[in-house]
């Protein structure tokens, strides 16, 4: 099983500015609250963890590709700033799309077996 976007396209994406956030609340609401009693985060700053969080991926945390929207959408575990985070997008020839970054809510095994678990680690 291998992921439907390369990590590097993805990537340039960022670098670029070429992604968008469909669901931002979600997204930013996710990190804000996670970090809401320690370095709270403005959504500006919560955009920015996410795609760092992004970027620090590699081909050993991706987990399964999901059909959404009628299209592929790769998802990935990552224990990121001491949380696991479920982390899913999709690339169409607007750039990034679809980007879901929050804590994991259930456990999650990735293709090199390493175990991403529900909740909040810290």
């Amino acid at each position: 099983m291998k992921p439907q976007y390369s990590l590097l396209d993805v990537f340039s994406l960022i670098d670029s500015g070429n992604y968008w956030f469909s669901a931002p609340s979600r997204s930013y609401r996710s990190v804000m609250n996670v970090f809401a009693k320690t370095t709270p985060k403005t959504p500006d700053e919560a955009a920015a963890f996410i795609l760092s969080g992004i970027k620090t991926l590699t081909d050993k945390n991706f987990v399964q590709t999901v059909l959404q929207w009628g299209s592929g959408a790769d998802v990935y575990g990552v224990i990121y700033e001491g949380y696991p985070w479920y982390i899913k997008f999709m690339v169409d020839d607007d750039g990034l799309q679809e980007i879901s970054f929050h804590v994991a809510e259930k456990d999650m095994i990735t293709i090199s077996g390493i175990k991403i678990p529900a909740g909040e680690l810290k």
